[in-house]
């Protein structure tokens, strides 16, 4: 069986990049080898990995060093700048591809020595950049999620630059059809087959006990406390709907403790919140066992397809989340609601929607989430998919150059 060399974030450093967990078993099991190339590592790893695969040392050291790379060997990061002249790529941006251009040029010769049948890039843009430097050693191909190619808030525009390596990789993967119909639409017809659309899912957390509606909300919210994830938005809901009846909001992920106070404070007295900061992938299907929360809300202004929305589908757990990106695709009537463009802020009209459709016969009340996560978003069936396809890819290719 071939060798495949996969590039993460961070994975498996850290806790981030959870999702790809799944497909990397399925990976494991088809690949003679796996190697995975990080782009940092700030923080040890404690995961496991399955025996053939191993990690590689990180690709980017620390910006004060990589910035010393670009200086000393400045021709790859030059290129950079000269591709993607004219294209509106903001300095910061600008920076980290030069960074990863010269970064990765230094370590060529060691993925050469290697012998990879197949490259998997698992981000879309910066990763891209350093496509032209890969293609001669082995077949690319490139999963895109959100924030890696789409500019604007909502994905209703591309990312500046995102473009320009599009015709590298022998494939795409989409993680929604919204992402792959966006990009289709400023690709040559020529290129628009190389695109695909394969979902990532979501782990099996359990269906579990939800509360009965009739004792009231019991609603978790899972997402760092950044301003995208616009959890305000959530507090205000949660007020107004604790006037009229038992409010418990749960909300699992971290942030400052002057933010969260602030949040806090926009819930309201009448509603009982607990914030619960940083909790171990891990220990997530615990905590929903313990809560038995009724509803999951999700008030973001960008995704691709949650996880944390995935996985309370999994759970068996109703969703109310806002329409962008590709929640569309995963938040149908059978799942809960999907707040509309033009109605993100009004808390007012979204907690009397709730409170409508937890009564019986309403949308929420009769939601069955797990049915939709079985038959489109479990991890496990869609990573197999998913390996069969590359391993499939990758016989054909090698036996083009035999």
């Amino acid at each position: 069986m071939p060798k495949l060399l996969v590039i993460t974030s961070s994975y498996p450093n850290g806790m981030g990049e959870a999702f790809f967990e799944p497909e990397l078993q399925a990976l494991a099991r088809r690949f003679d080898r796996v190697d995975i190339l990080p782009m940092t590592a700030h923080v040890a790893t404690s995961r496991r990995l399955p025996d053939t695969v191993q990690t590689l040392l990180p690709l980017l050291v620390g910006k004060a060093q990589d910035i010393r790379n670009v200086l000393r060997r400045p021709r790859p990061a030059l290129q950079v700048v000269a591709e993607l002249n004219g294209q509106g790529v903001g300095g910061r941006d600008l920076l980290n591809c030069a960074r990863m251009r010269s970064a990765l040029e230094l370590r060529l010769p060691e993925l050469k020595r290697n012998g990879y049948d197949m490259i998997y890039l698992y981000w879309g843009f910066p990763w891209s950049v350093m496509l032209p430097q890969l293609q001669p050693v082995a077949p690319c191909v490139q999963r895109f999620h959100a924030s890696d190619f789409w500019g604007g808030s909502g994905g209703s525009t591309l990312r500046a630059g995102v473009t320009e390596y599009m015709n590298r990789p022998e494939r795409m993967y989409f993680v929604s059809r919204a992402g792959q119909a966006l990009v289709s639409s400023a690709l040559p017809e020529a290129l628009r087959d190389r695109l695909h659309v394969r979902y990532l899912g979501a782990a099996d957390m359990g269906q579990i006990a939800c509360r009965p509606f009739s004792e009231g909300l019991s609603i978790v919210s899972c997402a760092f406390v950044i301003e995208r994830k616009r959890l305000d938005r959530i507090a205000r809901v949660v007020r107004i709907l604790s006037r009229s009846l038992p409010v418990t909001w749960t909300h699992i992920g971290g942030g400052s403790v002057a933010a969260i106070e602030n949040l806090r404070d926009q819930a309201g007295s009448d509603a009982q919140v607990d914030f619960r900061g940083n909790v171990p992938h891990a220990e997530i299907a615990g905590v929903f066992r313990d809560l038995r929360p009724n509803l999951l809300m999700s008030m973001s202004n960008s995704e691709g397809l949650a996880i944390n929305v995935l996985e309370a589908m999994s759970a068996g757990v109703p969703i109310v989340s806002t329409d962008v990106g590709g929640m569309g695709e995963a938040v149908t009537d059978k799942v809960g609601l999907l707040v509309e463009k033009g109605h993100f802020d009004d808390a007012d009209a979204l907690a009397a929607r709730i409170l409508r459709e937890i009564c019986e016969g309403g949308t929420l009340a009769k939601a069955r989430p797990r049915v939709v996560w079985e038959t489109r978003f479990n991890a496990r069936n869609n990573a197999e998919i998913f390996a069969d396809e590359l391993i499939a890819l990758c016989d054909d290719k090698n036996s083009q150059t035999d």
